[in-house]
């Protein structure tokens, strides 16, 4: 995709590096600092974020980088921004969308999400997983989202996982 290589643009990447599981157990006390998974969140600039053109179900009428937002329901009357985002390595969910979502928590031992944003300020927040329901158009989704403080741009996105299990036809 040429507007991955433009430089900056309006493109955002999500990526989650693996780390070190914790060694103690659920809720014994702060996560320690060796366990940390690093999330950049940022213009992107990779040239492997991007699938072939090839593979891709995208068609570019133009040169200028297009953004794919969906807007997404729920069960709770709301509708949210959702910014699909193929450099994206897992799904997300804003902080304060999630009051509009009909999720669940799942259960996961502690441990610390490191997160770069586009402004290029790390965060180092608490991992947190939800699953949730929400539907576009006729279709129903359930999809586990990552619960980030995000700004107000995009109230979801969805990364690869979500692209890979509904595999989705983008025009």
């Amino acid at each position: 995709m040429k507007g991955l290589r433009d430089g900056p643009v309006k493109t955002y990447l999500f990526r989650e590096y693996p780390t070190k599981k914790l060694r103690q157990p659920a809720g014994a006390g702060p996560p320690a600092g060796d366990a940390v998974e690093r999330v950049d969140i940022g213009h992107a600039v990779s040239k492997t974020a991007a699938p072939s053109e090839r593979h891709s179900h995208c068609k570019k009428k133009d040169d200028k980088p297009n953004l794919v937002i969906l807007k997404v329901n729920s069960k709770r009357g709301s509708s949210l921004r959702a910014l699909v985002d193929c450099g994206a390595s897992s799904n997300f969910v804003r902080l304060q969308s999630l009051a509009r979502l009909d999720f669940e928590e799942v259960e996961l031992p502690r441990s610390l999400l490191e997160v770069r944003l586009a402004t290029g300020v790390i965060v180092r927040t608490e991992k947190r997983v939800v699953r949730a329901r929400f539907s576009y158009e006729e279709k129903k989704f359930v999809d586990e989202l990552m619960v980030l403080d995000l700004d107000d741009k995009f109230d979801m996105v969805l990364g690869m996982p979500w692209l890979a299990r509904h595999d989705p036809g983008i025009d």
